[in-house]
């Protein structure tokens, strides 16, 4: 964790590499896998404005998991009070001074969220500057994820006034208010290797191809395919060449086309009836493996698919595109 911090402050993290190469190691960079259940959800929903800044993400990501897996296991194999506390108390002592390195980059050059986060951005006039933004405040929010969720895990064995909270690390740390949205809150992860794990592998041979899709279809791939996404049925009948096509052909489209693909071959539904996820969960879960869109335009889109729906038509378009994807689907199937 503090070497992660450290790599920023150096500016070493932001790397001299181009757009393109992050975008080829980033498939070389796999992502490390929590050994833990996870028990409180990190959201960050903020444009990933590059390969770059998506390969800089990922980086932190492995770091983060990487540092949680070695600490937790090492205390659950003795977790008494006196060991939970020494560990809390080196979390702390870590915790502190990254977050208020990070906090001093950040204000020494107006790396603020709100700039990312204004619809005005143009994020190509100065793109260095909205990728420092991203990752040093997604870098700061990571860490805090770390301090909070290595205490959920042992959050019995501490007493209330030795326990961390998220208003405490701002105005203690940080000496600034808490953000109004929470972007830690306790969750009950799915884990999903352990659900597939019991699923009747296809017989057809789906191995696509990944790296000789475009970039949005990779993306799309690598986030819905958590979930097993090769096992929906309306998948699974078809072979790498043909579910390498769909993807690519469905991401070449705008997201009211691409969302009322996602709806015609059940991918919602599957969601919710094999992992359990609710309407927004699913949201968000598509609006991310769309590069990060909003999910409320994800939202509406899937709306305007109901008989009935009183959302805005003009706005959301989903709906047009009913029967095109019904008969594009029968094309790259047939």
């Amino acid at each position: 964790m503090i070497t992660i911090a450290d790599e920023l402050i150096k500016g070493t993290l932001i790397t001299n590499k181009s757009d393109s190469e992050c975008r080829n190691e980033l498939f070389e960079l796999r992502s490390i896998e929590m050994d833990f259940e996870q028990l409180t959800e990190f959201t960050f929903e903020y444009p990933i404005v590059s390969n770059k800044v998506r390969y800089a993400k990922r980086q932190i990501d492995n770091s983060i998991v990487s540092d949680l897996n070695k600490l937790i296991t090492s205390v659950e194999q003795n977790p008494t009070q006196e060991l939970v506390l020494y560990n809390l108390m080196k979390v702390k002592r870590a915790t502190k001074p990254a977050l208020q390195n990070i906090q001093r980059l950040i204000d020494d050059n107006n790396y603020y969220l709100k700039f990312l986060a204004d619809k005005n951005a143009r994020f190509g006039i100065d793109l260095p500057y909205f990728e420092n933004i991203y990752v040093c405040n997604y870098l700061q929010r990571a860490i805090i994820w770390f301090a909070l969720e290595f205490q959920e895990h042992f959050k019995g064995l501490i007493p209330s006034e030795k326990q961390i909270s998220l208003e405490m690390i701002y105005v203690e740390y940080l000496q600034m208010a808490a953000p109004e949205n929470n972007f830690i809150v306790p969750t009950k992860r799915i884990n999903v290797k352990l659900q597939s794990e019991n699923k009747q592998e296809p017989e057809v041979d789906i191995n696509v191809e990944v790296d000789k899709m475009p970039t949005n279809a990779q993306i799309f791939f690598e986030e819905v395919q958590k979930y097993d996404f090769t096992s929906l049925p309306k998948i699974s009948i078809l072979d790498g060449n043909k579910l390498s096509k769909f993807i690519t052909r469905t991401l070449s489209h705008d997201m009211p086309y691409v969302i009322a693909m996602i709806d015609y071959i059940g991918y919602p539904k599957y969601l919710k009836d094999t992992f359990g996820l609710n309407k927004e969960q699913i949201y968000k879960h598509i609006a991310t493996a769309l590069n990060n869109v909003s999910p409320r335009q994800v939202k509406g889109n899937f709306l305007v698919l109901k008989d009935g729906s009183k959302e805005d038509t003009s706005r959301y378009s989903a709906y047009q595109f009913k029967n095109t994807v019904k008969s594009d689907y029968k094309e790259i199937t047939d």
